[in-house]
């Protein structure tokens, strides 16, 4: 498996909205108070990485991408006061390093200096959210909202070793397994965290789709990961009480067309 790329090399950051707001307008209304938090947390996607958009390759506090347009929509649940944007994601960032800070042998991707958020040398993405969310907490405000969306990097960087290259097929599927199970239980660990922390917070959890034609090789790859990674997404989602956000079905075969 050769030449794999991102899926932040083309996210259709419209097609993202138009399935968050779908999820938000079906769900609730009302006001509450001004002084709401969107914390998002992640990676290239949440960060809001488009090779497209240059303003998007150059250091920021991340309130752009899906984030962006998603946080001014949430002000149509608060008359029109638009959420306080707190964007953590981190480009390059894997489950495990969410937690650790550190990138695996041979995985130059992960930048948090290009998010303004972190301090140098950076916190961990879980230290600054743990930090962050006390701040809000002490100035007053609260997290009413909160998107996660992990794990594609470590996808990424497995396909990406010598040792997952040059293994038999067999052998792929066991390392391709564990490494989704690892995913899994950060995800988990991650929820448990933040529901704890946060339990009046809605929590959104996006899966990931298909970025791939039918017919690139890395196609195939990549539905044999979605098809066993999304339904534990919804799984967890339903377990912690969070809204499952079904981007896969609304983008398969539409990637062109969804904007």
């Amino acid at each position: 498996m050769r030449g794999l790329s991102s899926w932040d090399r083309a996210w259709p950051r419209c097609g993202m909205l138009l399935v968050l707001c779908g999820v938000i307008t079906l769900n609730h209304s009302g006001r509450c108070s001004a002084e709401i938090v969107f914390l998002a947390l992640g990676d290239s996607i949440t960060y809001g990485l488009d090779p497209s958009d240059a303003s998007t390759l150059v250091p920021s506090f991340a309130d752009q991408g899906f984030v962006k347009p998603f946080a001014d929509h949430l002000a149509t649940r608060h008359g029109g006061a638009r959420p306080l944007v707190k964007n953590l994601a981190i480009r390059g960032e894997l489950s495990s390093s969410f937690f650790s800070g550190s990138a695996p042998a041979g995985w130059l991707n992960r930048i948090p200096g290009f998010n303004l958020n972190y301090a140098t040398p950076p916190e961990t993405q879980h230290q600054l959210m743990l930090s962050s969310i006390d701040d809000i907490f002490n100035s007053g405000d609260r997290v009413g909202y909160v998107s996660i969306l992990l794990g594609s990097n470590d996808v990424f960087y497995l396909a990406g070793t010598a040792e997952f290259q040059n293994a038999a097929a067999g052998e792929q599927q066991m390392m391709l397994a564990q490494t989704i199970d690892d995913i899994l239980t950060n995800y988990n660990a991650l929820l448990l965290d933040v529901t704890t922390r946060l339990p009046a917070a809605e929590i959104f959890l996006p899966n990931y789709y298909n970025p791939y034609a039918s017919s690139m090789d890395e196609s195939f790859f990549y539905e044999q990961v979605l098809a066993v990674f999304n339904p534990a997404v919804e799984q967890l989602a339903e377990a912690y009480g969070a809204k499952y956000v079904d981007l896969y079905s609304v983008f398969n075969g539409r990637h062109l067309g969804i904007c």
